[in-house]
């Protein structure tokens, strides 16, 4: 997994500013001032290892936030040599540990842009004194991004059955929530429909311990 990794961040950066004065008399004097900054950085780390063991941060559970127990052998979606070695096994499920590559990324992305402005007068109004007034407004405007999924969703998703000749999520509540049922064996296999669930908050489904 180290070659997904890096040592430091990777950022850009762009700075400029504007720093402009003009004199009418010894006692007003305009200035004003710009300052535009702009920075992006993108980490790069491996995708997360989910599995079925109860691991906190790494666990899928069932949609109601019950213990996952494994992957159905009956699960349409599982290769059949598989299932013919679960069940040789005497086991009705295939427990599971998975890292996530092409399900989602842990990388995060940063986009800051800054300004900064200042206007103001300055100069004399005797021999010993001077006077400055200025007004100055700043903002600064940041976007942080990054995958996540739902684990009980993930879990609802890896519990698929046949209805009506369709391959659906076993759960109905999931189902009726919008639940599609994913394929995790081979490359390239989750379909955006079946990712697009795994991160689609449908206000059901029970809450993970610890998370």
């Amino acid at each position: 997994r180290n070659g997904d990794r890096l040592l430091t961040t990777p950022s850009e950066r762009y700075l400029g500013s504007v720093l402009a004065d003009y004199e009418f008399s010894p006692a007003v004097t305009v200035f004003g001032e710009f300052t535009y900054s702009k920075t992006t950085a993108r980490s790069i780390i491996e995708p997360l290892a989910v599995d079925d063991q109860g691991s906190q941060g790494q666990t899928v559970y069932n949609f109601d936030g019950s213990p996952f127990s494994g992957i159905p052998a009956t699960n349409p979606l599982l290769p059949a040599a598989i299932r013919d070695a679960a069940i040789a096994n005497g086991s009705d499920v295939v427990y599971f540990r998975r890292r996530s590559n092409g399900i989602f990324d842990r990388s995060a992305s940063s986009d800051r842009k800054y300004w900064r402005g200042v206007a103001g007068l300055r100069g004399e109004i005797a021999s010993d004194w001077n006077y400055e007034a200025y007004y100055e407004h700043s903002r600064v405007k940041d976007h942080t991004s990054g995958d996540a999924i739902l684990m009980t969703n993930y879990g609802a998703a890896l519990q698929a059955t046949t209805v009506g000749g369709q391959v659906v999520c076993a759960d109905p509540a999931a189902r009726a929530a919008g639940c599609v049922p994913i394929n995790i064996f081979g490359f390239n296999t989750a379909t955006p429909a079946m990712l697009k669930w795994l991160s689609t908050y449908s206000g059901q489904g029970g809450l993970v311990p610890g998370a």
